[in-house]
């Protein structure tokens, strides 16, 4: 290729201004590094600009960094849930899940007040500082947490805060969602899929209702993250997990007949519980899959006592027809 000549005649301090005035745009244009742009995990409704070494996850919906461990996890959740979670995040619950808090403030992003929380978790007696926030989206809510393992730096904080600033929402694609489950499932006339949650979740909710309302029957589907194997026996890992639903008191568990679900033998629980706030009488019924390749998979399906047994046969059917992927 030829080299052409030098300009000679024709420097910049020559040029009528505004020439010169469109060369110096041009090369403050040329000089600035092009902007990010948020990356969306797969069926999420959640992006960002994640901090440097992150990369989309695989298992749940967020970013992870291998080399350390560290995780940032995005949870849709229904609209009404914003009130909720920003009311039920006080020191004392976040207590009860090990996270010691050290910072609450009102934060904006993207045009929307949410709520930021930071503090310190210990897991096997090693610290994982987490930062967790909440924003109000269109018919949905998001929670994004971030777990960084050890006490990071000053510059590692720096990269979470200024990831988290950068937080956008759009409005959910319920079929690129159910499109990224690691399970499928057919719907029935009264229990119409309405988000993903986690990426790994699924809830199903009658059209037009409000998902998780104590009045409105509800089902979850949910597949473990990883394929890590649960250890302890099914009856009791079943009853823990109802037992650990938020908001329920008064709960009964009783054992029901063993049955199949995706062709592999599922632990079924049925329960009675009261819901805290509003003291609907509750049923519920739960299926826990442990597969012998590690992992997990559970069914749980909740009505007012006055509608359980009317939903009964449209939960066995959703539950039969679950395929794990």
């Amino acid at each position: 290729m030829t080299t052409p000549p030098p300009l000679r005649n024709h420097s910049p301090r020559r040029l009528p201004a505004p020439a010169r005035a469109l060369l110096l745009a041009l090369a403050l244009l040329l000089a600035r590094p092009a902007l990010a742009e948020p990356v969306f995990p797969a069926g999420s409704a959640i992006g960002m600009e994640p901090p440097a070494g992150f990369a989309p996850a695989t298992g749940f919906s967020g970013f992870a960094e291998a080399a350390s461990g560290a995780s940032i996890v995005f949870a849709q959740l229904p609209g009404a849930a914003f009130a909720q979670l920003r009311d039920g995040l006080t020191s004392e619950r976040l207590l009860q899940q090990g996270i010691g808090e050290e910072t609450r403030r009102t934060v904006t992003v993207g045009g929307r007040e949410g709520l930021l929380v930071t503090g310190t978790q210990y897991l096997r007696g090693d610290p994982v500082a987490k930062w967790l926030l909440l924003l109000p989206g269109d018919g949905m809510t998001a929670l994004v947490t971030v777990n960084l393992p050890g006490r990071p730096s000053a510059a590692q904080r720096e990269a979470v805060d200024r990831a988290l600033t950068t937080t956008v929402l759009r409005r959910p694609d319920a079929a690129a969602e159910r499109a990224a489950l690691r399970f499928a499932f057919a719907e029935t006339p009264n229990l119409r899929f309405r988000m993903a949650m986690l990426g790994s979740a699924a809830m199903l909710a009658p059209d037009g209702a409000a998902p998780g309302g104590p009045a409105v029957p509800t089902m979850t589907l949910a597949a473990s993250v990883d394929n890590q194997p649960l250890r302890g026996e099914p009856r009791t890992l079943a009853e823990l997990g109802l037992r650990s639903l938020n908001g329920l008191v008064d709960m009964t568990v009783e054992e029901a007949p063993a049955e199949t679900v995706a062709g592999q033998p599922a632990t079924v629980l049925t329960a009675r519980a009261r819901d805290q706030r509003s003291g609907t009488a509750m049923r519920l019924i739960q299926w826990l899959v442990l597969p012998p390749g590690g992992g997990s998979f559970r069914a749980l399906a909740s009505a007012p006592e006055d509608r359980f047994e009317a939903m009964l046969p449209e939960f066995r059917q959703v539950v039969a027809s679950v395929t794990l992927r």
